[in-house]
């Protein structure tokens, strides 16, 4: 027979503190759905943009709250205009429960921010010269009031905001 250790309080202990940290944790899940469009323009004659691998997700306070959806590879001529319409979805989505609080304070003054953000790569083509994989970073800010006269229109149980606004964008280079 093995030797006792003697130490069954202390691990039952252990089990007990580590069960208390678990159930004390609380998460709050959540179900987001967006319908955006991206619009992008590309202003140059004679550069044309390959866009390779484009995520588009939505955050809220810096956390996630729709999975990624991809963007189909895309190219974009001289002077184009290019317009994506994703899906941003997420099912369930864990929230962490400090941002309920954030959450109801900024529904109660009567506005969100919200980002949409966008990353992936793309290459630039001048001529039949193609550049290497560039990183691509955007981030969108949207406000949504839910006061006053805001530019929303019911369709059906949601809410159409038409959003005008600029992203950030940053370019570079990957290594």
């Amino acid at each position: 027979m093995a030797d006792d250790c003697g130490r069954h309080d202390d691990k039952q202990q252990l089990a007990k503190r580590v069960a208390v940290a678990i159930f004390g944790f609380l998460i709050i899940f959540a179900i987001v759905v967006f319908l955006i469009t991206l619009v992008s323009r590309n202003p140059n004659e004679r550069i044309g943009i390959y866009y390779h691998k484009l995520d588009v997700l939505a955050s809220y306070r810096n956390q996630q709250i729709t999975l990624p959806t991809l963007i189909p590879r895309t190219y974009q001529g001289h002077q184009d205009v290019t317009v994506w319409s994703p899906l941003l979805y997420g099912n369930a989505v864990p929230i962490a429960p400090f941002l309920e609080v954030g959450l109801n304070q900024d529904m109660n003054a009567g506005m969100v921010l919200l980002n949409v953000k966008a990353f992936g790569q793309l290459k630039w083509k001048v001529g039949t010269w193609i550049s290497g994989r560039y990183q691509i970073n955007i981030n969108c800010p949207i406000y949504i009031s839910f006061t006053g006269r805001t530019k929303a229109v019911q369709v059906g149980v949601a809410m159409k905001y038409q959003l005008v606004q600029s992203c950030s964008v940053d370019i570079s280079l990957l290594n």
